[in-house]
């Protein structure tokens, strides 16, 4: 399929969406000399206290708001639908519940499944919209499955009620694929999660990307911070966020562990680097935890 035409059958499912094909590291706001998106102990400790907040909250409403679907494992095989959900003011978590439901049901008729889910806590930093509600992983065995589903009468029936309930502008979607021995994961409940949207500079890419990686990652492992999935991005889609490379999920105990890895003499000797590759004015950053 060309991609013109998935575009088009990706509007068709989504609504209008601003289409802007472009292509963050969960502490690359941390400790940074030549930055004005540098995070303060105060700031850590309001992620933390609203991280708290989130928890509380949605043990509160265990009994009124239904999981649509468990948390599973994505195939190095599948294509990923990488789902930043924002509503419209005036609508809830379970405005959002109750269409969710509806929406699961019709997908798996064409072998789209909502795989993992993420209630968002904070917007740590980014161009990203602060009042994103949840973030979610739909996965399928080809994009062209979200052919049939725009053709399903009962999908199209429900169109209207998703544009009523969800900013559909600043709704944010990418296609994407896992990378490869980063699909085992599933979300655990009473961990924090880092939604990390990676954005580079110009004259970066993945390969400075690659080689950062692999310098941040056994660093962060000693402060309990553990990159657990990774999609690389294939193409915007909608909403924000511009200019992603890839996207990743990073698992720790507490937001308490990233100002530790802050604070980490052999992650600050790699500042310097981290800010040459990056665009850390952009990037964008969110703390969540499972569904």
């Amino acid at each position: 399929m060309k991609k013109v035409q998935m575009i088009i059958i990706i509007v068709m499912l989504f609504g209008s969406i601003t289409i802007s094909a472009q292509k963050c590291d969960p502490t690359a706001c941390l400790s940074s000399k030549n930055t004005t998106m540098t995070i303060s102990d105060d700031s850590i400790d309001i992620v933390m206290e609203n991280d708290k907040m989130m928890l509380s909250t949605m043990t509160s409403h265990m009994g009124m708001v239904e999981n649509v679907r468990k948390q599973k494992k994505i195939k190095d095989s599948d294509y990923v639908l990488i789902d930043l959900v924002v509503l419209n003011a005036g609508f809830t978590e379970t405005d959002r519940a109750s269409y969710s439901k509806k929406t699961v049901k019709i997908a798996s008729k064409y072998g789209i499944d909502m795989a993992q889910s993420y209630k968002i806590g904070t917007h740590i930093a980014g161009m990203g919209p602060k009042n994103a509600l949840e973030f979610n992983l739909w996965t399928m065995p080809s994009p062209t499955a979200m052919v049939a589903l725009s053709g399903d009468t009962e999908y199209q029936a429900n169109v209207p009620n998703r544009d009523k309930i969800h900013d559909m502008e600043a709704l944010t979607l990418f296609l994407a694929r896992p990378k490869v021995g980063y699909s085992s994961f599933t979300p655990n409940e009473g961990k924090t999660y880092l939604l990390d949207f990676v954005i580079m500079n110009e004259g970066a890419g993945a390969l400075q990307r690659s080689i950062y990686n692999q310098k941040t990652k056994e660093i962060a492992k000693k402060h309990g911070i553990e990159m657990v999935s990774s999609f690389d991005v294939l193409q915007k889609l909608g909403g924000q966020i511009n200019g992603v490379l890839e996207v990743n999920i990073w698992e720790m105990d507490s937001p308490a562990s990233m100002k530790a890895l802050g604070s980490d003499t052999e992650y600050q000797a790699n500042i310097e680097f981290r800010d040459q590759i990056h665009n850390i004015k952009n990037l964008t950053l969110y703390m969540a935890s499972s569904k």
